[in-house]
């Protein structure tokens, strides 16, 4: 029958548009995921560098010279 024709296509196309929905959110979902992970690898970087340096420039301030030099006189 033409009404049960018409109905069976109607639920198709609701959902085809529904999965069309879903698919456009998970889409929008993995892409904000995505911008997260790249800010904390830019800040991981950022720390990365900075404790590199730390390590750099720590031996200096120990060192005997330094100590010897920076002594506070009690």
């Amino acid at each position: 029958s033409a009404d049960k024709q018409r109905a069976l296509e109607e639920t198709k196309a609701y959902t085809t548009q529904s999965l069309a929905s879903v698919a456009y959110l998970i889409n929008t979902l993995a892409n904000n995921v995505l911008q997260m992970l790249d800010i904390q690898a830019s800040q991981l970087r950022r720390m990365e560098s900075s404790i590199n340096h730390i390590s750099q420039v720590r031996p200096h301030y120990h060192s005997e010279g330094f100590l010897a030099n920076h002594s506070i006189s009690r």
